[in-house]
């Protein structure tokens, strides 16, 4: 989005009365507010359903605790605004979702968007809509966009993935022979003195070749030999400097060739398990749609006999089927299961409140559901409000001022299915998240 989210929610004249300096005042404020939620997955997700509604009375927790934030910039808020700004309180939150998202680490976007995704269709946004759908379908694409890499199987390993470092440049000059020292040497060889009558050179031969043959060719060869192999140990001894100098950089450059390997190949064994990963995950998969058995309840999907009590199973089988994370292509196969196994309630539809009755009424899934989450004020996620009900702590008619839907809203089987699977999803992620810190990786589920 081109300008933040404050800014868009004071463009559409939501934000009366604040002016650039209490913009920025609520700026930090949003800062503040994200760093508590990157820590916070399950906050994290509360909040966003406080978002979802432009009504939201302003009695809900989650804005008493947004309110003393902002005051901790604006300390005059309230002197400004009489009533409580809930529209205020929400664009703060708004921004601090995204600024939540953009620093944290792990699965942020994805949690988001699972929470948001079967909620936001039906939800009463008010005027600002555009820019919270808009928010979260961004969210969307970064999850979808995480999800298709993970799951990528068409992408092979290959060798020429390890790139090796740039060889050095070995220059080694060739010996250089100082020939006027060599004359030198070989004219006292030669005889004891120069034409000009001068001494050959600082030992001469003492002979005359013509005089004694003899003794000169003795005295010839030795100084000869002498003088050749001083000069010859010089020059060689300047190349083998350079020689040496350059295979000076050799274990560093073995080193760096040794490290790139081992990195490509860790890359390629990386990339090799992700890849069986996956395929045994579509494998897994496949079983599970081609039987239709349930693993939790050991029975198969046809032999019971509640809707309701079925496509929760069903989601709550699949969830336990994937990876940490999955492309939206994955809860359309979910769709097909349920509608092959619910086919006779194709055209059935649920408001909320009779859903939650029909969950209640399954003795299995009500106990699976009591130790999932634990209970929170206010506005809550589905997945929170189902647990509290398993655990006898709220009614089904109280579907509507807890998660937001009213019961004019009626969903078919398979988009209940896949909001439990988001809900399942989005919840063990944000588990996850907050016990590593909200800033590590963690293992596969």
């Amino acid at each position: 989005m081109p300008n933040s989210f404050l800014d868009q929610f004071l463009d559409l004249g939501l934000l009366l009365g604040v002016d650039d300096t209490n913009l920025g005042k609520l700026d930090a404020a949003a800062t503040k507010l994200a760093s508590t939620l990157q820590s916070d997955a399950d906050a994290l997700r509360r909040y966003a359903y406080v978002l979802f509604d432009a009504d939201i009375p302003d009695t809900d927790p989650t804005l008493d605790a947004v309110e003393e934030v902002v005051k901790q910039e604006w300390r005059s808020l309230r002197g400004s605004h009489s009533a409580r700004p809930v529209q205020l309180l929400r664009a703060v939150l708004g921004q601090a979702l995204v600024k939540a998202t953009a620093e944290a680490e792990f699965h942020a976007d994805t949690v988001l968007w699972l929470t948001a995704g079967s909620v936001l269709p039906y939800s009463n946004l008010g005027p600002e809509r555009h820019l919270i759908v808009e928010m979260f379908e961004e969210f969307g694409r970064k999850a979808e966009q995480e999800a298709l890499s993970a799951w990528d199987l068409a992408a092979s390993p290959k060798p020429s993935s390890i790139k090796l470092p740039q060889k050095p440049t070995f220059k080694v000059e060739s010996a250089v022979v100082d020939e006027k020292t060599l004359a030198t040497h070989l004219k006292a060889s030669a005889g004891p003195t120069d034409v000009e009558g001068k001494p050959t050179g600082p030992s001469p031969n003492p002979y005359w070749a013509h005089n004694t043959p003899q003794q000169w060719a003795m005295s010839f060869g030795d100084r000869a030999a002498s003088g050749i192999t001083e000069i010859m140990d010089g020059a060689f001894s300047d190349s083998a400097g350079n020689v040496q100098k350059a295979l000076g950089q050799m274990p560093a450059y073995v080193d760096n060739v040794s490290k790139a390997v081992s990195d490509g190949l860790r890359t390629i064994q990386e990339q090799s398990i992700q890849s069986v990963s996956g395929s045994q995950t579509r494998l897994n998969l496949l079983w599970w749609k081609e039987s239709l058995y349930s693993p939790s309840l050991q029975t198969g999907y046809r032999r019971m006999q509640n809707p309701i009590a079925t496509l929760v199973t069903l989601a709550y089988d699949f969830h336990q089927l994937l990876p940490e994370t999955y492309p939206q292509s994955a809860e359309y196969f979910l769709r097909e299961v349920v509608y092959d196994v619910l086919r006779r309630y194709e055209e059935q539809r649920w408001s909320l409140s009779e859903f939650c009755s029909e969950v209640m009424t399954a003795g299995s899934i009500a106990k699976q559901l009591a130790g999932l989450t634990e209970s929170a004020a206010g506005r809550v996620p589905l997945l929170v409000f189902l647990s509290e009900l398993a655990r006898g702590e709220a009614k089904p008619a109280d579907a509507f001022s807890r998660v937001g839907i009213g019961e004019d809203v009626h969903l078919s089987g398979d988009d209940l299915a896949v909001w439990i699977l988001r809900e399942l999803r989005a919840s063990h992620l944000a588990t996850i998240w907050s016990d590593d810190g909200g800033d590590e990786e963690s293992d596969q589920k």
